[in-house]
């Protein structure tokens, strides 16, 4: 185990291993020693999170959707009001 723990602290310093490969050897870890919520999050990265599930403040992203316009460049996208609550 120690030594896919190394590996996985290797992989993390190199920059093209891709975050995807690491959680999958982390989630093998995880698994192993019995660490639930780990597991939990870690596959909740892999396959995306439920509809019903609490995400993490990193995944809770606020923005101003907008739109390119070959004349004008990019102008705010205008959307009903209770689409902009849930997507803004």
């Amino acid at each position: 185990m120690s030594s896919l723990v190394q590996e996985i602290q290797r992989d993390a310093l190199d920059p093209k291993t891709g975050v995807s490969d690491l959680l999958r050897k982390a989630l093998v870890v995880s698994t192993k020693l019995k660490i639930s919520e780990d597991t939990a999050w870690i596959k909740a990265e892999l396959s995306g999170y439920t509809d019903d599930a609490e995400l993490p403040a990193y995944r809770d992203l606020r923005g101003l959707p907008q739109v390119h316009n070959h004349y004008h460049g990019y102008l705010p996208f205008n959307m009903p009001a209770e689409m902009e609550q849930k997507f803004c």
